[in-house]
């Protein structure tokens, strides 16, 4: 049920809200109840006005989920971590460890059923705003899937992150509070 909210808008509300109102009226007509058919008309015009406002405006693909987050956002989620630099070779390489309960991370299993790819941005530059760094602007996928070598394993590469490399380790997690399981981020290294 989630998931069909999710792919729902509000255009597409509003559009099946109208149909049913002139399904409504229809009926209302066939019936002869006419002291309804002035109310059935009245709805008719408001759902028509807000569909024409929805189709013009940006609110109008906004989705259940999203306007849920926008009405009530939830507490600001407050990320355990520990930060070390080191330098090797000449290059810096600044790492955040993170601590339970570790980020969640939005990912999808490819249709080899091998690697998890990226499937949302959101989590991780919400983490990265967390720790005031840059955020990233594409989906890559799992690095083992590119270069095919095991040590790879749970790991995402952004190669022209700020300025350096960012480097993402994912792992199974669990919430002790709740109990959920989930693939959360490990730690995260930026080479520069």
């Amino acid at each position: 049920m989630k998931d069909i909210l999710g792919m729902i808008s509000l255009t597409t509300a509003a559009s099946v809200l109208l149909i049913l109102a002139a399904i409504w009226l229809v009926i209302l007509i066939i019936k002869r109840k006419h002291e309804y058919i002035f109310r059935a008309m009245l709805i008719m015009l408001i759902l028509l006005l807000g569909l024409i406002f929805l189709r013009q405006h940006e609110a109008g693909k906004l989705t259940w989920p999203e306007i849920k987050f926008n009405i009530f956002p939830g507490k600001p989620v407050v990320y355990n971590y520990t930060e070390s630099v080191t330098f090797t070779k000449g290059k810096q390489e600044t790492r955040y460890a993170f601590k339970k309960p570790q980020p969640k991370l939005s990912l999808n299993l490819d249709a080899s059923g091998i690697y998890f790819h990226i499937k949302d941005l959101k989590p991780i530059n919400d983490m990265l705003k967390h720790l005031n760094l840059p955020e990233v602007e594409e989906i890559v996928p799992e690095l083992t899937s590119i270069t095919h070598f095991k040590r790879d394993a749970n790991l995402y590469k952004w190669e022209n992150y700020a300025g350096g490399t960012l480097i993402l380790e994912r792992m199974l997690c669990q919430n002790q509070e709740t109990l959920e399981i989930y693939q959360g981020v490990s730690n995260i290294r930026i080479l520069r």
